[in-house]
């Protein structure tokens, strides 16, 4: 996966119909078209219950070149109970890289049905808000740099720790040049 055009957060589907139904027309679409495209599973439960996120993100989880999420949001979407299950059943359904996080606990990864696990720098966390955001931020921008995915991982751990070491949602995240840390 050398580009992602189509990087897609599933907020904008817990917000009301029309919403939805833009997300799940702009991933079809990618889809026709062969356009590289992420999923951010990014359940917030002030949304919808774990059961709307269910129904409505299974109907967007397949076929994707990147999905992201916390085991949580792994386990609302795939239904799975063990961490690992879900990774299966994400790969199963199409998803070529299923990334896995676990707040500052081992990232678990499967690369088109392989498996791998990276373990992210301990940082002290001040405020975790925004850090998975920087984190797949990161990712994505190693990955369209050409950044092989350990190293995109590892580059987007970097960003989320930065941020997570911070007070504020964006405060500690650092600009790079080309998709890339200085």
């Amino acid at each position: 996966c050398t580009s992602l055009a189509g990087a897609v957060s599933a907020v904008p589907s817990a917000l009301s119909e029309s919403a939805r139904n833009t997300v799940a027309h702009a991933i079809d679409v990618a889809r026709k078209n062969s356009v590289p495209t992420s999923l951010d599973l990014n359940i917030r439960l002030k949304l919808w219950s774990k059961e709307e996120a269910s129904a409505e993100l299974k109907k967007l989880a397949h076929d994707i070149d990147l999905s992201s999420g916390g085991v949580d949001e792994y386990e609302i979407v795939f239904g799975g109970g063990d961490p690992e299950q879900n990774l299966k059943i994400a790969a199963d359904r199409g998803i070529k890289i299923a990334i896995m996080t676990n707040g500052p606990e081992t990232v678990r990864v499967i690369d088109n049905f392989k498996r791998f696990d990276f373990a992210p720098a301990k940082v002290k966390i001040v405020d975790p808000v925004g850090s998975g955001d920087a984190a797949m931020a990161g990712t994505i921008s190693g990955i369209l740099a050409g950044l092989s995915l350990p190293d995109a991982i590892a580059q987007g751990s970097k960003c989320g720790a930065m941020v997570a070491s911070v007070l504020g949602d964006w405060a500690g995240m650092v600009e790079g040049k080309g998709g890339l840390l200085p």
